[in-house]
């Protein structure tokens, strides 16, 4: 694998001189030109005397050069990119300027006027969740885009659209054309490069590292990209490099890539993945409490002031789940995640839950059932196998512990290595002498927190359907008989769910059953 070439590309004399004359000139429309040949590299090299010169611009004349307008946003965000808030700022003032584009996109008579108008009307669609406006004015503005300027603009917006509403199919179509229309370094490729970047980071998510490995391969051939474009097109290709290195438990390697990945607090379409690539490492290499910490300044620094939970993206999700389920909050896992019959990638949370709960055999059910999955990636396999490799084991059940422990073997080899971290010493042991492994192959002293020993079994509290319908009525306020009402039944049989409620909550009263029932997840949504 290519590591990721980060040289500046040096402006060549005649396009600096060209640049100069336009900014001391005032000349707009030789300004415009030089947006679509240098693309990035004017905002981001000339950003203070561009700024500097779109201020003596009127604002009403600006709106109607998007071209101008974009860049001087984009001029201001590298300007301050070390100041969240002011990075903050400057995406606050981009989907303002979106969603007032995409009332006049009909309005722009030339055509590069008209894509970058409608780039930065599915930007703001996408920043406020509304990916339908989104694919809606992709479509209309992919219809206008040429080859020659600013190629694979649109094709890598739709798939940052479609990675935004875990539309993976989605996504991969359209960021593989953005790759195919790239242009040539060193202006003209920048599209192709963040697109082989959220490529390999897709492929990396699901255990795929040989493909991540070619993307970042082809990241590599299409040129070099400044070192000041890093957090703006590259976050995918870092996040990627970091899943790779922490599957290898190569903890110096995952530390360099997340430095430049950021924080997951930074304003970029991509920080649910880079919030879960931080969390996949606390837990490989840290601990869970650490991995909570970087989980909520995430989620506040982007406005989400509680829990993940379900309609939340599912690579925030999936990380939250293996971050509960090494905490020993089982209950609250089973109660976020609701139904995963048809979510492979959060079946093995659910599954290790009721291993250690002392539940086999449901265990096994969930396990198996996702395994057959068609949406199953080979991380989720590989967890799912080590799920049954132990409850098999458990059951005394020697063989079939074996036969799943060499399958999660076979994905170890193609370099999926951060699951077996998670196993108790005695297990991992055990299931190695099984099949003849040695347990120190399987985890390599690069910096892997010691797995933990075997403890206690979890506890976990399940509620039938009918019984969270009574406490999130008790929730509201309710009173029984409000409840009866609401539920169609009599009074005694709503009194029958509350003693039930408590009994299985362990609790004695209203209001204690309320706590429990919150702290527990079930009053999640």
């Amino acid at each position: 694998m290519t590591s990721i070439p980060v040289r500046t590309n040096p402006a060549s004399p005649y396009v600096d001189g060209a640049v100069r004359a336009a900014l001391s000139s005032g000349d707009l429309d030789a300004l415009e030109d030089l947006s679509d040949r240098l693309w990035y590299q004017l905002p981001a090299r000339y950003a203070r005397p561009l700024l500097d010169a779109l201020a003596e611009v009127p604002p009403r004349r600006l709106t109607e050069r998007p071209r101008l307008l974009v860049t001087g946003l984009l001029a201001h965000r590298f300007l301050h990119a070390d100041d969240p808030a002011e990075v903050r700022r400057v995406e606050r003032s981009h989907a303002l300027h979106g969603s007032r584009t995409e009332r006049r996109l009909g309005a722009y008579a030339a055509a590069p006027d008209a894509v970058t108008a409608g780039v930065l009307a599915m930007q703001a669609a996408r920043w406020r969740g509304d990916h339908e406006a989104a694919e809606r004015v992709a479509r209309l503005t992919e219809a206008r885009a040429g080859a020659r300027r600013r190629p694979g603009l649109v094709a890598l917006q739709r798939g940052l659209g479609r990675v935004a509403a875990d539309d993976a199919a989605g996504a991969v179509e359209h960021l593989e054309r953005a790759y195919a229309q790239a242009g040539p370094a060193p202006f003209q490729h920048f599209a192709g490069a963040a697109a082989c970047g959220v490529l390999a980071m897709l492929a990396a998510e699901r255990g795929h590292h040989r493909l991540a490995a070619a993307w970042l391969d082809r990241l590599a051939a299409l040129g070099p990209v400044p070192r000041w474009l890093d957090r703006y097109l590259l976050t995918g290709a870092f996040v990627a490099e970091a899943l790779l290195a922490i599957d290898r438990l190569d903890r110096p390697a995952a530390e360099q890539a997340l430095a430049r990945a950021g924080e997951g607090t930074d304003a970029t379409d991509l920080w649910p993945h880079v919030a879960a690539a931080w969390l996949a490492y606390e837990l490989t290499f840290r601990g869970p409490t650490d991995a909570f910490v970087r989980l909520d300044a995430a989620g506040f620094a982007h406005g989400v002031g509680r829990r993940p939970q379900q309609g939340d993206p599912a690579v925030l999700l999936r990380a939250y789940a293996d971050l509960l389920v090494v905490s020993g909050e089982g209950t609250y896992v089973l109660a976020v995640l609701g139904d995963v019959s048809r979510r492979p990638d959060l079946a093995a949370a659910a599954a290790a839950v009721h291993l250690r709960a002392g539940q086999r055999h449901q265990a096994v059910a969930v396990a198996a059932r996702a395994l057959r999955h068609p949406a199953a990636s080979p991380r989720d396999l590989q967890e799912l196998q080590l799920v049954l490799a132990v409850a098999h084991l458990f059951d005394g059940e020697a063989d079939s512990a074996a036969r799943s422990f060499r399958s999660a073997l076979e994905l170890w080899v193609h370099g999926l290595g951060r699951a077996f971290t998670v196993l108790p010493h005695e297990t991992l042991a055990e299931l190695c002498r099984l099949t003849g492994t040695d347990p120190a192959e399987l985890i390599t002293p690069t910096g892997a927190r010691p797995r933990p020993r075997a403890g206690l079994p979890l506890a976990i509290v399940v509620l039938t359907d009918r019984e969270r319908e009574v406490l999130r009525a008790l929730a509201d306020g309710s009173t029984t008989s409000d409840v009866a009402r609401a539920l169609h039944v009599s009074t005694n049989t709503v009194r029958t769910h509350v003693k039930s409620l408590y009994r299985k909550l362990g609790v004695q009263s209203r209001d204690a059953a309320l706590a429990r029932g919150a702290a527990l997840g079930f009053l999640v949504g």
